[in-house]
């Protein structure tokens, strides 16, 4: 009993350490403020536009280009430049003055010279010197997301520690189903950790070892509510596997006697698929549209 609630605490307080710890695998990067004005070009032919320029916005996040047309040297000047993306769901397009949806990057934007990076920006490759992305850049990492969700739960078995008349621990290896609601906390779409609780009917056998009023080898079947608690941990919000908690509640007469009545059992869940109500949230759409705000 204590073992198995050790581990469920564990892959609590393990999944949420890897929630806060920064891991190799950054989403993109950030520009952090500079004593001096950062500016971005236009792509051109796969080239940088240096006729003209914007101001850099540093609240976006970007990705970086790292095939071969990714980088470009100026013939003159001999400076380097990186080529980057500003990726969201959407693009403003400023002659429709709307967010509109659209695939590939050969898109240039009309710019004013000394202007600012903003939403009409996104989706499209941009430059930056190479020198501005080695010294202000740092990793952007996404922030940890919650939503609801509401999945099938399938317990295998159930752990009953000793109890009453019982001094032994027991294992019911009866199949129990029943329906997870609960909170999905997560960085990005391939790994999360939901907690909740869960419910379902079950079927609860009744024998002389588990109620006082039967003897010998008679056997009964009541119905009966079970719920309780869990963690699961899911890959691409498909396959799931956790521990779970709960407590069986028998109905009729003979649940009087039965000695496990709501005491607390302990098992794993194995699942696949759920249910998820969350929307996914574009923080580069976001900070666009609180800045145009900002300057309306």
């Amino acid at each position: 009993m204590k073992f198995l609630l050790l581990c469920f605490f564990a892959l609590v307080s393990i999944t949420f350490k890897c929630f806060s710890q920064e891991t190799q695998n950054t989403e993109g990067y950030k520009l952090r403020e500079a004593q001096y004005i950062v500016y971005a070009y236009r792509d051109v032919n796969s080239r940088p536009d240096l006729s003209i320029r914007n101001r850099w916005n540093h609240a976006y996040w970007f990705k970086v280009d790292n095939t071969r047309r990714g980088s470009h040297t100026d013939s003159i000047t001999k400076e380097e430049y990186v080529r980057i993306t500003i990726p969201s769901s959407s693009r403003f397009d400023d002659k429709k003055n709307d967010w509109v949806h659209e695939d590939g990057y050969d898109i240039t934007v009309d710019w004013k010279n000394e202007g600012r990076i903003d939403g009409s920006d996104f989706n499209t490759w941009l430059w930056i010197r190479k020198t501005d992305f080695e010294n202000l850049r740092v990793n952007y990492y996404p922030n940890i997301k919650g939503s609801f969700v509401l999945s099938g739960l399938t317990a295998p078995f159930k752990f009953r520690p000793s109890t009453g008349s019982q001094p032994n621990s027991v294992i019911n290896g009866d199949i129990n189903l029943g329906s997870f609601i609960g909170v999905r906390l997560a960085k990005d779409e391939n790994f999360g950790l939901s907690i909740g609780g869960h419910f379902g009917i079950s079927s609860i056998s009744l024998n002389a070892s588990n109620n006082t009023s039967l003897s010998g080898n008679s056997t009964e079947t009541i119905q009966g509510l079970t719920y309780g608690y869990g963690a699961i941990v899911d890959l691409k919000k498909q396959f799931q596997i956790g521990l779970i908690g709960g407590f069986d509640y028998g109905l009729g007469n003979l649940s009087n006697t039965y000695v496990y009545q709501n005491k607390n059992w302990l098992s794993f869940s194995l699942n696949y698929k759920f249910l998820d109500f969350g929307k996914k949230t574009d923080t580069n759409e976001k900070e666009a549209k609180e800045s145009k705000k900002k300057n309306e």
